[in-house]
């Protein structure tokens, strides 16, 4: 089963400051405080292509995943594919003017691999819960 995760969230700054913080990958994921390191390649300019390994600190372990950009529309969108151990994913993070800010949007869809189909609707739900907690974390660092 292929999973769904949709999430938003509005942010009290410009469309042009949500989505440069959006797009620097390497100041963004500091907003998490699981992110054990964050390596990006190649070096230079951030492009479709780039890629980036994370390392982060999840139910008591270190653990690895990468995240390849895969379209950027500036100021619009960021569209990345991920390798998340278990699964992969593909998300799509729009930013639009909205009153009082820009809204985020991050809409995914990922697909388990091997044992963890069987546990799609957890890893739904997990899939929501962190999206949800990293927008509001985003959120909190633009406006805080």
């Amino acid at each position: 089963m292929a999973l769904q995760i949709n999430s938003t969230v509005l942010i009290a700054r410009p469309v042009e400051e949500v989505f440069a913080f959006l797009l620097d990958i390497e100041r963004s994921a500091a907003t998490d405080p699981n992110l054990v390191s964050v390596e990006k390649t190649p070096p230079g300019p951030i492009g479709v292509g780039t890629t980036y390994v994370l390392q982060q600190r999840i139910q008591g372990k270190v653990r690895q995943s990468t995240m390849r950009l895969t379209e950027i529309e500036p100021n619009h969108l960021i569209a990345f594919a991920a390798d998340l151990g278990p699964m992969e994913a593909q998300m799509r993070l729009s930013v639009e003017p909205a009153q009082g800010g820009t809204r985020v949007t991050a809409h995914g869809e990922g697909m388990p691999r091997g044992i963890f189909r069987l546990f799609s609707r957890h890893l739904q739900r997990m899939g929501h819960r962190v999206w949800d907690m990293r927008l509001a974390q985003v959120k909190a660092a633009l406006e805080g």
